[in-house]
């Protein structure tokens, strides 16, 4: 896609953005609605980047999107008394906005995201593995979680491994142990599936316009896995397929929310 039609698109979603913040200032934080306006966020977040490489404007659509997914994890608590419907995007936005806060380089609001996420599995909504990956990443993230993971989180990861040995749990394995050369293995194991993941939507039929041309470019899960790699002070390469080296550097936001709000 050419640059002004990315510009015009982009437009787009600004436009449905500020329909959709309308629309939740008068509905509340009902979940779909939520859910599709932190998507848009993350959306425009990678559209501004590979728009005009505006880093600093990218990780501020990031944090807007995990910020607003913690006011909805607030506004339905206690998540044990939720309906089916709000546990269905619970468990759907578990990993989104972890790693939308991860990537603005924003580790309070990691640990926030991390301690109002359900603590328990859910397993009629989330298989465990998206779970067990989506709780020890946190935990892994100095600043973010306990100096070291939870033994029984270590312990499922060990038996999960053995069960299924797949790129995320050898990425997570690799982050748990500082092992460099096993996390670049595991890395681009992660990176892989997610390009194939793409291209079958792609031959699949119709794809979401404003996913294709913005996020489905940005790797965002290795963006968070080199952010996290980096913090362990596991040594790392200055480039990597699809990750933007601009998003790999120090925020001033590291550690710190806009204005402390």
């Amino acid at each position: 896609m050419g640059l002004k039609k990315l510009e015009f698109l982009l437009q787009s979603m600004q436009s449905r953005l500020v329909d959709n913040l309308g629309r939740l200032s008068e509905e509340g934080p009902v979940p779909d609605l939520t859910l599709e306006t932190c998507r848009l966020h993350r959306y425009l977040g990678c559209g501004v980047l590979l728009a005009s490489h505006d880093a600093a404007e990218c990780r501020e659509q990031f944090s807007d999107s995990a910020e607003l997914f913690l006011m909805f994890l607030r506004a339905h608590e206690p998540h044990s008394e939720a309906d089916d419907k709000t546990r269905y995007y619970l468990a759907r936005g578990r990993g989104a906005f972890l790693l939308d806060a991860l990537c603005a380089g924003d580790v309070k609001l990691t640990r926030e995201l991390d301690e109002a996420l359900p603590a328990a599995w859910m397993p009629d909504v989330e298989n465990e593995e998206d779970f067990l990956y989506l709780k020890l990443l946190p935990a892994l993230t100095p600043g973010a979680g306990p100096e070291s993971p939870p033994a029984e989180d270590t312990q499922r990861l060990a038996r999960l491994l053995a069960e299924l040995d797949t790129p995320r749990l050898k990425a997570l394995d690799a982050l748990l142990r500082n092992h460099e050369r096993d996390f670049e293995d595991a890395l681009a194991g992660v990176t892989a599936e997610w390009r194939e993941g793409i291209e079958r939507a792609r031959d699949s039929g119709p794809v979401d316009l404003y996913h294709d041309r913005t996020e489905a470019n940005v790797f965002l899960e290795g963006t968070a896995l080199v952010r996290v790699a980096r913090l362990r002070g596991i040594k790392t390469a200055e480039q990597y397929p699809f990750i933007p080296a601009a998003l790999l550097r120090p925020s001033k936001r590291a550690s710190s929310r806009k204005g402390s709000r």
